[in-house]
C-alpha cells in the first residue's frame, strides 16, 4: 500500500492529496484485517491439536530413597480426519499464497517499474535529483528486500497446499526451510523500518521526538516533543534557531544590566 501510495504521489499528486488520506488508510488497515481474521478463521475449524505420549522416564530421588515417573508428550497440530477438511485447508493455503506474496510481490514490482521510469526518463531539474535519487532507493530497496526475503514462502506454501499440511511426504529439510523462511518474513518486517531511518530525514526527525517523548519525565517538556514531532524538520530547526537567538538576546541584556 506504500508503495501504491508512491506512484500515486509521483504521477497523480492531485489524486494523492485527495484519496491518500488518514481516513483512507483507516479504511483499507480495518478491511485487510477483516479479511485476514476470516481467512485465518479457517485453521480453527479444520484443525485440531493432538497428544502422542513419546516416553515414560524414571527420575530417582536419593534424598528421599524413592523414584518418580514423568510421560514426556509431543503435541500435534494437525488435520481433521475428513477429505473435505483437507480440501478447505489446501484451498486455503493457496489464497494464502496468493494473496500474501504473489499479488503484492508483482504489485510492488510494477509500482517500483513505473516510480523508476518516471525518475529515470523525465527531466525534473538539477534541484529535485537529490529527491528522486532518494525515492528510487527506497523504493527500490524495500522491493528487492520483499522478493528475496518473502518469495521463499511461496515453496512452503505451494508444497503444502499440493500435498497437505500433514502429509507423510514432507521431508525433514521441507521444516528446517519453513522455520527459515518464518525468520527472513520476520526480518522482512522490520526492514521498511530500517529503510525509511536510513534516507528519510523526516522520518528519523519523527522518531528521535517520539523517543525523547517516551524517555522524558516532565509532561510539559514530552507533549513539547510530541508536537515537534509532526512538524518538518526545517521548521523545527527555524524554531531551534529563533530560540536560541532570543536566548542570546536576552542573555547579552542580562549582562549589560
Amino acid at each position: 500500500m506504500v508503495t501504491v501510495e508512491t506512484v500515486m504521489c509521483v504521477l497523480m499528486p492531485f489524486l494523492f492529496r485527495q484519496y491518500c488520506t488518514k481516513r483512507t488508510t483507516w479504511f483499507f488497515l480495518v478491511i485487510s484485517l477483516s479479511l485476514s481474521t476470516m481467512l485465518h478463521l479457517t485453521l480453527v475449524f479444520t484443525t485440531e491439536i493432538t497428544v502422542h505420549p513419546l516416553a515414560i522416564k524414571e527420575h530417582s530421588l536419593p534424598e528421599r530413597n524413592s523414584t518418580c515417573w514423568f510421560i514426556q508428550n509431543m503435541y500435534l497440530f494437525i488435520v481433521r480426519s475428513s477429505n473435505a477438511y483437507e480440501v478447505i485447508q489446501k484451498v486455503y493455503y493457496w489464497i494464502q499464497t496468493t494473496v500474501a506474496i504473489i499479488i503484492p510481490t508483482v504489485a510492488m514490482l510494477v509500482c517500483s517499474i513505473l516510480i523508476v521510469k518516471q525518475f529515470t526518463f523525465k527531466e525534473l531539474g538539477e534541484a529535485f535529483s537529490q529527491r528522486r535519487k532518494c525515492v528510487i532507493r527506497m523504493t527500490v530497496a524495500t522491493t528487492v528486500s520483499h522478493l528475496l526475503l518473502e518469495g521463499p514462502a511461496t515453496l512452503t506454501h505451494a508444497a503444502v497446499a499440493l500435498k497437505g499440511a500433514s502429509s507423510s511426504e514432507h521431508h525433514y529439510m521441507m521444516c528446517v526451510l519453513n522455520n527459515a523462511i518464518n525468520i527472513l518474513s520476520i526480518v522482512n518486517a522490520t526492514i521498511p523500518f530500517f529503510v525509511f531511518l536510513l534516507c528519510n530525514e523526516q522520518f528519523r526527525h519523527m522518531t528521535a521526538m517520539y523517543l525523547k517523548a517516551h524517555l522524558q519525565t516532565d509532561s510539559a517538556r514530552k507533549k513539547t516533543y510530541l508536537s515537534q514531532a509532526g512538524m518538518r524538520c526545517s521548521r523545527v530547526s527555524r524554531m531551534e534557531t529563533e530560540r536560541s537567538f532570543v536566548e542570546t538576546r536576552l542573555l547579552s541584556k542580562a549582562s549589560n544590566m
